[in-house]
């Protein structure tokens, strides 16, 4: 039963579509079932993505969207922050490694251009929820992965438990992984909340085991950040079931395992968490020594000392470098003392206070647009909760691994909440942005 409507639907989010569009529809759902088990491999499908776009375009006349003018607003803001960075090299120093960087932020120009002149209408409610469960299913099949290997070699190879904490072999980084898994189970708690009532008993089940799969895996994958966000999150969904929803069976399934992973992770001892629990500590003390704080500290002082222009995208690593030279005298705790390890702060080192401002409202534009949406765009709201949160303790716009997805999903969640065909990624209706 569950198959013949599954095939049912796939029928009705491709009926009516032309060639290229078809094409293209599943060139994106490829490229969002790939990149959480590998952006390089994703990369590679963007570029089919991309050509296929410009036929498209090409062949059928269809260029650019109905976007309303706070939308289209929020999607010129990495463009703007594009163009910041490129003016950075007028006063730069070393131009090679310049354009080495711009090369690895061309997706802030190159995706929402896409977006904006892609004359992307045939993307209709159900197709972007499409797009949704496919990235939803690359995350759980990862997790799924993950778990089972770590399950098999713990039985069968007698390793230790503790190899469930050592995922760096599978899971590309710490904190871009779970803003990936984070964003799948807003999705799928989301999408169960709007249209739980319609869904077979089999379709729930296997939805509820994927967020239990995304939920440990979160935990074990050790963001500190990401676990933040996971227990914030959880409150809310607790929350929300147990006196909005009405179901308390559900709400304490849920408390169940969001309790038994901080129990296991605690039990088992693992680093991440005490360096949670010291970090804590030391923010309440004013004692702060966590490395976090000195290279935080370094990056502050570089741009007190070039605070109106930054220092140029091509000396951020040589000006953080020499300043920590004389400042911390490369102390041993000292490690990647030229990466900020936050997004806010690397901005301004590198393009100034104009570079800054416009990543904030890059963070406040769609936050507002989403909170006044009539109903509120939830998955939008979570997704620059979420991203913002990591950006706090990672430069994430710095590597491709972070700046593909933000500037993708940013786009994605954008065009339901912002355009005229009134679609949402959860199946709601949302208002226009007048």
């Amino acid at each position: 039963m569950s198959l013949t409507i599954a095939k049912q639907h796939i029928r009705e989010i491709f009926s009516g579509l032309k060639p290229l569009e078809v094409s293209e529809t599943i060139l994106l759902a490829l490229f969002v079932v790939v990149y959480p088990w590998s952006w390089n491999v994703a990369l590679w499908i963007l570029i089919p993505l991309l050509v296929n776009a410009v036929v498209r375009m090409t062949a059928y006349r269809t260029v650019g969207n109905s976007y309303s003018k706070w939308g289209r607003i929020a999607l010129y803001m990495p463009l703007a922050l594009y163009g910041f960075y490129c003016l950075s090299m007028l006063y730069t120093s070393d131009v090679a490694e310049g354009f080495s960087i711009l090369s690895h932020k061309l997706p802030m120009l190159i995706i929402p251009i896409y977006f904006l002149v892609g004359g992307l209408q045939f993307l209709s409610r159900k197709r972007v929820t499409f797009l949704g469960i496919s990235f939803a299913a690359g995350c759980t099949t990862l997790a799924i992965y993950f778990i089972l290997s770590r399950l098999w070699m713990i039985v069968f190879a007698d390793a230790s438990a503790r190899i469930l904490f050592n995922t760096h072999d599978i899971v590309p980084h710490h904190t871009y992984s779970a803003m990936y898994f984070l964003l799948s189970i807003a999705f799928l708690y989301l999408m169960e909340r709007q249209h739980g009532d319609r869904m077979t008993a089999g379709t729930k089940a296997l939805l509820w085991v994927s967020v239990g799969f995304l939920l440990v895996i979160t935990f074990l994958i050790q963001s500190r950040s990401g676990v933040l966000c996971l227990v914030l999150l959880c409150i809310y969904a607790l929350y929300d079931i147990f006196f909005n929803r009405k179901k308390r069976r559900l709400g304490l399934l849920l408390a169940g395992i969001v309790l038994g992973g901080v129990l296991a992770s605690s039990l088992l001892l693992d680093d991440r968490f005490n360096r949670l629990n010291a970090t804590v500590k030391e923010i309440a003390s004013g004692n702060t020594e966590d490395v976090r704080f000195e290279i935080w500290s370094n990056a502050c002082q570089v741009i007190q000392q070039n605070p109106l222009l930054g220092v140029g995208i091509g000396d951020r690593m040589t000006d953080l470098e020499a300043n920590h030279r004389v400042q911390f005298y490369y102390s041993d705790k000292s490690w990647h003392p030229f990466n900020p390890h936050n997004q806010f702060l690397d901005t301004w080192v590198c393009v100034g206070i104009l570079g800054f401002l416009t990543l904030i409202a890059l963070f406040l534009i769609p936050f507002v647009l989403a909170w006044r949406s009539t109903p509120r765009h939830s998955l939008l709201l979570v997704f620059v909760f979420i991203t913002a949160m990591a950006a706090l303790v990672e430069s994430v716009l710095e590597r491709q691994m972070g700046v593909i997805f933000f500037c993708f999903a940013y786009c994605l969640l954008l065009l339901p909440a912002c355009t005229e065909t009134k679609t949402d990624v959860t199946g709601n209706a949302d208002s226009c942005y007048k």
